[in-house]
């Protein structure tokens, strides 16, 4: 075996006499190629014939595979920067793609068109209270796959009515639109108020690890999970670990991890 996840999959190799077995115990033996077609198991010297082609493509059922999404639009799957969101089954938006959930919602980028313009484009000034409302009862009345890709395409006022959705697809869809900056994604990470789905996927995006400020904003979150926290401890400084040990809000455990990491520095010194 010259594969390294075939082996992480507890596959066998095929010997003679013998089997190859899968994690789900389904045994390959060399006899079962009799059971399928010699036209499907066979090298032909002749190239295949349009006809035969067809033929084999009729006996071969739908199946889901990691090219195709459960909605039929294509997924790909090498594009995926972030283990959080390829757990959820997202597929990174780009030019003319597709951005698929598991549920196999497909977003396209016409479908920013779909939406009024003051729920996509950036107002120069600032959004009234009023207009605020228009819009919460606009999103009320939207079905969930359409607040799913007004998500991707939200402006920052709509965004930040949709972070709070109780769908956590909704409210993780709008992580995903390529508007948001890095001093959006530190608000959201600084809010308590947010879903501890919401909190872990910023930690989990790639795209912040560099933030000092991203860091440390999600150490003091009490959403964040616990082994997030802790692992992101080193890289705090001196004076914020102080900060987080004396904390009354921070969790007693995150709060001895602190103080330890700090007696750990100063005994280095």
């Amino acid at each position: 075996m010259t594969d390294e996840r075939l082996k992480e999959a507890r596959w066998e190799p095929l010997h003679v006499g013998g089997e190859e077995a899968s994690l789900t115990r389904n045994k390959v033996r060399e006899e079962d190629t009799t059971k399928i077609s010699s036209g499907r198991t066979k090298n032909s010297q002749d190239p295949c014939p349009e006809e035969q082609r067809q033929s084999l493509g009729q006996k071969t059922p739908e199946m889901n595979t990691p090219g195709k999404s459960c909605s039929g639009g294509h997924t790909d799957r090498e594009g995926m920067t972030d283990g959080f969101f390829q757990e959820e089954g997202w597929q990174t938006l780009h030019e003319g793609g597709v951005s698929a959930s598991l549920d196999g919602i497909e977003v396209r980028e016409e479908d920013a068109g779909k939406f009024p313009s003051e729920m996509i484009q950036d107002a120069e000034e600032y959004c009234t209270e009023e207009q605020r409302q228009s819009m919460y009862q606009k999103i009320l009345a939207m079905s969930t796959p359409d607040k799913f890709r007004l998500a991707i395409f939200a402006n920052r006022e709509v965004r930040n009515l949709l972070i709070h959705d109780p769908k956590r697809m909704i409210s993780l869809a709008v992580l995903r639109n390529q508007r948001i900056n890095e001093k959006e994604m530190l608000a959201y990470a600084q809010r308590k108020d947010l879903s501890e789905d919401v909190v872990t996927a910023i930690a989990k995006d790639p795209k912040w690890k560099k933030s000092y400020p991203m860091k440390l904003a999600l150490v003091a979150n009490p959403k964040t999970p616990l082994s997030t926290s802790i692992n992101l401890l080193p890289h705090l400084q001196d004076r914020d670990l102080k900060s987080l040990s004396r904390d009354k809000d921070v969790a007693p455990a995150l709060k001895q991890k602190a103080q330890a990491f700090l007696r750990q520095r100063n005994n280095g010194k």
